[in-house]
């Protein structure tokens, strides 16, 4: 059997978990993919997958996942909130829920987004006609309530801030800008989409929690999730505003392991995108700050080409 292409990169599949089993028919069934999105912006799955993608879930566990014409047969379960694919020899595991399913491909830095067979699709939102921009200026996002700060474009660095003895490398040959976008779900979640020029690091399925946040805005709570190769499951990863040391910023860690116990502790630091940060020191600002400066004023979804291509 022809092998998918796909199945070699790194797959992650995602969404918001609603306590699922494996012979819970609302699981089983044909998965579609609707369309695609790169920094948020939804287009047409046909671009580049003109023969179609789709996921089959089976009640006895089984599976056959079909992308653009070619198809894999295997075995899914899903355990303590997590779903696990095998199909081929090749592993990839992640939630998602009754309604809405995301697999990352981070060879391609994009997100395909499915419905199943029968169900309604994630509202994606889309870019204005009338206002340039896809989603609130800094400025309302401040004087809006909780949702309204976290729903929309961020910018900032993802480094490293620690890592073993025996990589080889320094600290600081380690941070790139990173860009992230935040949109709605359904039943009270969104999701972030994290990016590194174009390449996908993470997907975050999120839940503000607006009455024990450090700040009026709240926190979020991960729901479930990727972080470069590392699996968030619910509730293992908060990020309060109140515990970065910025103002209107919001910051967090994990840890990567390696082969031979090696390991690197990334940190991301965000704030809304059209904000300056002439209020941070220039060592905690992003590497491209001055690129930045030039493009700020328009919405990271209309430069998101440029940032692809580079």
């Amino acid at each position: 059997m022809k092998k998918i292409l796909w199945l070699a990169a790194a797959i992650i599949l995602m969404g918001n978990l609603a306590g699922c089993k494996k012979n819970d028919n609302s699981d089983v069934g044909v998965w579609e993919a609707t369309a695609y999105t790169h920094l948020g912006i939804e287009r047409d799955i046909d671009e580049i997958f003109s023969n179609g993608a789709s996921l089959s879930l089976k009640d006895d566990g089984k599976c056959t996942v079909n992308i653009n014409g070619d198809s894999a047969k295997g075995e899914w379960d899903i355990t303590g909130g997590i779903l696990r694919i095998s199909a081929e020899g090749v592993d990839f595991v992640g939630v998602f829920d009754k309604r809405t399913l995301v697999l990352e491909m981070q060879s391609l830095g994009i997100n395909v987004h499915f419905k199943k067979k029968g169900g309604t699709p994630i509202d994606i939102p889309e870019p204005s006609e009338d206002v340039p921009t896809t989603t609130p200026s800094y400025v309302q996002r401040l004087d809006s309530g909780p949702n309204e700060w976290w729903n929309g474009e961020w910018y900032g660095s993802v480094s490293i801030v620690e890592m073993s003895d025996d990589t080889g490398v320094t600290i600081e040959e380690f941070k790139w800008d990173c860009f992230a976008n935040v949109y709605d779900l359904v039943d009270d979640t969104s999701l972030m989409e994290l990016y590194e020029f174009g390449v996908a690091i993470g997907n975050l399925v999120i839940r503000i929690d607006t009455e024990n946040g450090l700040t009026d805005m709240g926190k979020a709570v991960v729901v479930s999730g990727s972080l470069m190769t590392t699996m968030l499951e619910a509730g293992e990863l908060e990020i309060d505003p109140g515990m970065s040391p910025y103002e209107n910023t919001i910051t967090w860690k994990w840890r990567e392991h390696y082969e031979d116990g090696e390991y690197a502790d990334y940190q991301i630091l965000l704030r809304p995108w059209g904000m300056t940060w002439d209020d941070i020191p220039e060592n905690d600002r992003t590497a491209g700050y001055d690129w930045y400066l030039e493009i700020f004023d328009a919405p990271l979804s209309d430069v998101g080409i440029h940032i692809h291509d580079d």
